[in-house]
């Protein structure tokens, strides 16, 4: 990080920085943190496999669904009010997770985070290109900010497994609320505000896109429950493309659409996304997948677990915050 330039003249607005990243380290926290915390919640609420499906999906199913959406009304509002609501709503979730007596009350907080991390991630990533405007220090800054990713993604098991070793499965959901009331507090006076005067509300655009992202997302995790096969997983997966080609034929048509498609005319700019798409679902996915080995199959405690997964991290941090140098 000594490449970084401070993100305005003054040292205040340099801790905005990484009030951001905190903000943001939250939503990829929240995601090692849940898995990691399934064992012990199946026994203590007698969960049942779809309920366990469920609370390890839901969050990861409404930030796609809404982050598209999330990030036009940040453009509108103002990214910064949109962040800090954001963090208002995910440690909402927290604290709902928390109390939760039921199966159903840990869906429900992990819902509510869900909504809260797709207000906090594209505007939290807004924030820093704004104040960012020398190319090379914005190239570096964006580094960072995604190896705070891979710091989130470590930190889940080993949180969770100290408190639950020290407390009970309820404890992990505190970290959230703690670190979201850190956020609010730091927010208003230390993150600065930024607006994209030009953008306006879609609403065609916005319902159609979080109905497609939302029926993949739902026929994805039901149909590894249920089968591929399945009337209500095919219906789904009709929904998704039916909602996906209205949305591209609404967006080409609209005189102010939320994503200008003929950006993606742009080789760069298509190659860039496709394969940071790959590249973060593949990587999140593994992380998700190796927790889950380790706890269900190796049957490692959920500590242990933290510390095996610390090269994989440490590794995606380090190259994350080196690749600036690279794309240079």
């Amino acid at each position: 990080t000594g490449a970084l330039a401070p993100i305005h003249p003054n040292r205040g607005r340099w801790i905005g920085f990484g009030v951001v990243c905190l903000g943001m380290m939250m939503t990829f926290l929240n995601i090692t943190q849940t898995v990691s915390t399934l064992g012990p919640i199946q026994q203590s609420l007698h969960a049942s496999s779809a309920d366990l499906v469920w609370i390890a999906s839901i969050y990861s199913m409404l930030v796609a669904s809404f982050v598209l959406s999330a990030g036009t009304v940040g453009d509108i509002l103002g990214r910064r009010q949109v962040f800090a609501a954001g963090a208002a709503v995910m440690g909402a979730g927290s604290l709902t997770a928390f109390l939760a007596a039921s199966p159903a009350g840990v869906i429900a907080g992990e819902a509510i985070m869900g909504v809260g991390g797709a207000m906090i991630l594209p505007n939290s990533l807004a924030i820093v290109t704004h104040a960012f405007t020398d190319p090379h220090e914005r190239t570096t800054a964006v580094s960072v900010w995604t190896a705070v990713s891979g710091l989130g993604l470590a930190i889940g098991p080993l949180s969770a497994g100290g408190l639950i070793e020290a407390f009970s499965w309820n404890s992990v959901f505190l970290v959230n609320v703690v670190v979201s009331a850190a956020v609010l507090a730091l927010t208003p006076g230390f993150v600065p505000d930024s607006r994209h005067p030009d953008r306006h509300l879609d609403p065609p655009g916005l319902l159609l896109a979080i109905v497609a992202i939302a029926s993949l997302n739902y026929a994805v995790i039901e149909g590894g429950q249920d089968g591929f096969g399945a009337g209500k997983i095919i219906a789904a997966f009709s929904v998704a493309l039916l909602a996906g080609l209205a949305f591209v034929v609404v967006e080409a048509r609209s005189r102010r659409p939320m994503l200008h498609l003929p950006l993606f005319r742009n080789s760069s700019f298509s190659t860039a996304n496709v394969v940071g798409l790959v590249a973060q679902y593949a990587f999140v996915g593994i992380a998700i997948a190796q927790v889950l080995y380790f706890e269900q199959i190796r049957r490692d405690s959920i500590l242990a677990t933290g510390i095996r997964l610390l090269p994989l991290m440490a590794s995606y941090v380090v190259v994350s915050s080196l690749a600036a140098r690279v794309v240079r």
